[in-house]
């Protein structure tokens, strides 16, 4: 990806955490190979292994603490955009690809959330005037 420029590798061991909950988060990371597992509260949440996956968006993007754990799950091979809020401040297409990934989720999860509740009177979802 040309955006991203000449990125510094980090190579992890399965059972490494790239980002620990509750730490403060500086860096972007992305997925070049492997998988990680990210856990809340110690309880997993998701495995990814898709090529190109960003992780610390969230905590780069809040400045705040990580939201949630990011373990290596099998040897990784991961880009790191170092001082990333910086990075996106300069990097408008990069924010955008993020603003884009962040919107995608929060549709899935409304999405996800409207069908549990619907009991066949969306009312509660309707708008009112």
């Amino acid at each position: 990806m040309e955006l991203l420029g000449d990125l510094p590798e980090l190579e992890m061991e399965a059972g490494k955490a790239v980002i620990r909950e509750g730490q403060p988060v500086n860096n972007l990371y992305i997925l070049k190979e492997g998988e990680v597992e990210i856990t809340m509260d110690r309880t997993p949440v998701c495995r990814i292994s898709e090529k190109g996956t960003v992780l610390g968006e969230v905590s780069s993007l809040l400045s705040g603490t990580a939201t949630a754990s990011v373990i290596t799950s099998k040897p990784s091979r991961l880009l790191v955009i170092e001082d990333s809020r910086e990075f996106l401040k300069r990097n408008n297409e990069a924010l955008f690809l993020i603003a884009r990934i962040l919107a995608e989720r929060v549709d899935r999860l409304t999405r996800d959330y409207v069908d549990e509740l619907d009991d066949n009177d969306s009312s509660y979802w309707r708008y009112r005037v």
